[in-house]
C-alpha cells in the first residue's frame, strides 16, 4: 500500500479573487493529493497585521511554517497566472527545486500560453506545465495513485 502523496500550492494570495481561486484549486487537488495551502494551513501576514502582530518574529514564523511545508511535500504546484509570476511563488519554486522536489505549474492565464515569453529560471524549474484544470487533475489523479510521481 502506498501512502498518499502530498503537495504544496504556491500561489499569489493578495486579492480576494486569488484566495478564492486557491481554495477552489486546493479542493480539487485534494481529491488526489494531500494539500498544504499557505493561506489556509499556514499564517497570512495580512491577517496577523490586522490583529496587531506584524513583527520580525511574526514574519519568521510565517517563513518557517512555509519552508517546513515545502520540505515535507512531494510536489510543489506553482500557480503561474498574472502579468508576471508572483515573487513569493518564484521563491517557493526555487527552494523546492533546490530540494529536488517535483515541481509543476498551472497556467490558466493566456499570458502563459505556449509561444509567449517564459522566464527560463521558472520555466526550467518545472517538470510540467498544465494549461487547464482538467489536465492538472488528470496528472494529480495518476500521481496520487502511484508511489513515484509521474513526470
Amino acid at each position: 500500500m502506498t501512502s498518499r502523496r502530498s503537495s504544496y500550492i504556491a500561489a499569489p494570495l493578495f486579492t480576494e479573487g486569488e484566495r478564492a481561486f486557491n481554495l477552489a484549486l486546493a479542493d480539487l487537488v485534494e481529491q488526489h493529493l494531500a494539500v498544504y495551502l499557505p493561506q489556509r494551513d499556514g499564517l497570512l501576514l495580512r491577517d496577523l497585521r490586522e490583529a496587531g502582530e506584524d513583527s520580525p518574529e511574526t514574519r519568521r514564523r510565517i517563513y518557517a511554517m512555509d519552508i517546513d511545508a515545502i520540505r515535507a511535500c512531494d510536489v510543489l504546484l506553482a500557480v503561474l497566472d498574472g502579468p508576471s509570476v508572483d515573487d513569493g511563488v518564484s521563491f517557493e519554486l526555487g527552494y523546492a527545486t533546490c530540494l529536488g522536489k517535483t515541481c509543476v505549474g498551472l497556467a490558466t492565464d493566456s499570458r502563459r500560453a505556449v509561444g509567449y515569453f517564459r522566464n527560463p529560471m521558472w520555466d526550467c524549474a518545472l517538470q510540467r506545465v498544465f494549461y487547464s484544470m482538467p489536465e492538472l487533475l488528470e496528472w494529480a489523479a495518476a500521481s496520487g495513485a502511484t508511489s513515484e510521481l509521474l513526470r
